[in-house]
């Protein structure tokens, strides 16, 4: 994976696993364009600043992201209301989040472990996935 630091553009709080694309020379947005094609890039903690992976980014914050190549594991936000089994493959939400792929969907990664968030209450949770 290729490390990058660029600024959140006005008005966006990434988080950790969040799907990220460039949005100008030097800022990055959350992706959002749902099941739609992707630059594998995610936002990571910014633990130089001691923040951890439940950490939100605020707004024109420099963000860490990855740049994931096929192959490589990592973790992403799936969103609540997901139920994703071992095998399956994910997709942009179209928020920066993850959902299990629909058809039409594009697949960008696919989960290394099961995870259930459809019960009331639940909430967005980092997956480890394996990059397409």
């Amino acid at each position: 994976r290729k490390l990058q630091s660029k600024a959140a553009a006005t008005g966006q709080t990434p988080k950790p696993g969040m799907l990220l694309k460039q949005a100008a020379a030097t800022t990055l947005t959350v992706h959002a364009t749902q099941g739609g094609y992707a630059e594998r890039c995610i936002a990571l903690e910014d633990a130089l600043q001691g923040k951890t992976k439940t950490d939100a980014y605020a707004a024109g914050d420099i963000v860490d992201c990855a740049i994931m190549a096929p192959g490589s594991e990592s973790q992403v936000l799936l969103s609540a209301g997901q139920n994703a089994a071992v095998d399956s493959h994910l997709c942009s939400e179209g928020n920066g989040k993850f959902e299990v792929v629909e058809a039409g969907d594009i697949p960008l990664c696919v989960a290394t472990e099961a995870l259930n968030l459809t019960a009331s209450g639940a909430v967005d949770t980092l997956i480890n996935v394996r990059w397409l």
